[in-house]
C-alpha cells in the first residue's frame, strides 16, 4: 500500500531564533539533504492528486512538501534549497498576505517559483481564527455560508487572477480548523482536496477533504524524522476538531479506560501543556521497562514511571496544537506475559493557532 508523508512548513530564517513557526534555514537544508540521500521520492501536488483521485500509481513510500502563509523567507531561504535538490513543492499563501511588503512575498516572487516547479494552493483570503467562524455560527447558517464563500471560494478566484495558468486545486485549512460548510464550499469552488495539520501518513483511503500533514515547527524539527520514518505505524488518527464541533466541554470519541487518567477522558482543558498521566496502581504486576505512551502529534514519548505511586506521566515540552488529543498507553503484565492497552481522548480549549504577521493588508 502506498503511504505519503506530507511535510508542512511556514517561515525560515538564517539568523533569527527558531520559534513555533520559524525554522532555522540550516536545519531545513540538512533535512532536505537527508531526504535526498534517503532516496524516498518527493512528489508534486499534481502527482499526489492524480494518485489520490484517479488511477496513477506511486511508489510505496513518498514525500510531499508544502509551505503555508506566504512568508518572504520561503523565496529567500527555502526556495534555493528546494531548487538545488530538485524537489517540487506547494505554496499555500493566504491572499491578503501577498503584498511584497515587510515579511510578505510578492506576486513576482511567487510567480518565479511557479515557473520553476512549485504548485500554488490556497490558504484562504485572510487566515481567520476559529473565533471568527464561531461568531458566524452564532448568526446562523447563512452567515457561515457567506463567510465560507468569501474566504474559500473567493480565494481561489483571486489566486487564479493573480497567477494566470495556475489551476489552484488544493486548499489548506488555516490552523487545521474545519467545519462542514468549509468542505462543501471548497468542493463547490473547484478545489480537489483540502489539507489539515493531523500528523499521519496519507493512504488511498484518506478522506480527500481531511488530508494529513506533519507540521515541522522550528522548535520541534524532530517531527521531520517521524514523518519520513515509514518503518513504524502512524500515530493514532485524531479528528481536526472535537466531535461536538468544539462548542462543548465533553468529548465522546473513546470510552473512558478502567484506569484513572489525567486529563480525564472526554473532557476539555485550558492548559496547552498539561501533565498526561495514568495510574497503574490496580495492576498486579508491572515492569517499568515494558511501558510506553503515545500521544497524537508526538508519537512515542519519553514518559516517566513513578514506581512508588505507580503512575506513568509525561509533560509536553511545547503546546499541544491538536484537539482532541489521543493518548495510548501500553504495558506488559510479566506474570501473564501479555500486553494491555488503555486509550483515551481529551480536548484543548480553543486557542490562537497561528501567529498573524502585523503587516497584513485588511
Amino acid at each position: 500500500e502506498t503511504r505519503v508523508a506530507i511535510l508542512g512548513y511556514h517561515d525560515f530564517s538564517r539568523t533569527l531564533p527558531a520559534t513555533e513557526m520559524r525554522m532555522n534555514t540550516d536545519v531545513f537544508r540538512s533535512q532536505m539533504r537527508a531526504l535526498k540521500a534517503s532516496g524516498v521520492p518527493v512528489i508534486s501536488m499534481k502527482e499526489f492528486l492524480e494518485w489520490k483521485l484517479g488511477d496513477r500509481r506511486l511508489p510505496a513510500k513518498c514525500v510531499m512538501i508544502t509551505i503555508d502563509d506566504g512568508w518572504k523567507s520561503v523565496y529567500t531561504d527555502a526556495y534555493p534549497i528546494l531548487k538545488e535538490a530538485g524537489f517540487p513543492f506547494t505554496i499555500f499563501p493566504y491572499t491578503k498576505f501577498i503584498t511584497g511588503r515587510g515579511s510578505a512575498m510578492s506576486p513576482a516572487q511567487i510567480q518565479e517559483m511557479l515557473d520553476n516547479g512549485a504548485t500554488l494552493g490556497s490558504h484562504s483570503v485572510s487566515h481567520l481564527y476559529p473565533r471568527s467562524w464561531r461568531a458566524a455560527q452564532r448568526k446562523g447558517a447563512q452567515a457561515v455560508q457567506e463567510l465560507a464563500t468569501a474566504e474559500i471560494g473567493h480565494s481561489r478566484k483571486i489566486l487564479q487572477e493573480k497567477f494566470p495558468g495556475s489551476s489552484v486545486e488544493a486548499y489548506c485549512y488555516p490552523g487545521g480548523f474545519i467545519l462542514p460548510e468549509m468542505i462543501s464550499r471548497a468542493e463547490e469552488a473547484g478545489f480537489q482536496a483540502a489539507f489539515t495539520v493531523i500528523p499521519k501518513k496519507v493512504t488511498k483511503d484518506t478522506d480527500r477533504w481531511r488530508i494529513h500533514r506533519y507540521m515541522v515547527f522550528g522548535k520541534d524539527p524532530k517531527t521531520f524524522t517521524r514523518a519520513v520514518n515509514f518503518n513504524v505505524p502512524s500515530t493514532p488518527e485524531t479528528p481536526a476538531a472535537p466531535p461536538d464541533g468544539g462548542s462543548g466541554k465533553k468529548l465522546n470519541s473513546y470510552p473512558a479506560p478502567a484506569q484513572p487518567v489525567y486529563p480525564a477522558a472526554n473532557t476539555v482543558v485550558k492548559n496547552q501543556t498539561p501533565d498526561i498521566s495514568i495510574s497503574l496502581a490496580g495492576e498486579p504486576s508491572l515492569d517499568p521497562r515494558q511501558m510506553e505512551m503515545r500521544i497524537s502529534g508526538f508519537g512515542l514519548v519519553n514518559a516517566r514511571y513513578d514506581a512508588k505511586e505507580k503512575i506513568l506521566k509525561w509533560t509536553p515540552s511545547r503546546p499541544l496544537r491538536l484537539s482532541p488529543v489521543t493518548v495510548q498507553v501500553r504495558w506488559k503484565n510479566p506474570a501473564a506475559n501479555m500486553w494491555q492497552t488503555a486509550t483515551w481522548q481529551f480536548g484543548i480549549e480553543e486557542q490562537e493557532m497561528h501567529f498573524t504577521p502585523r503587516n497584513i493588508v485588511k
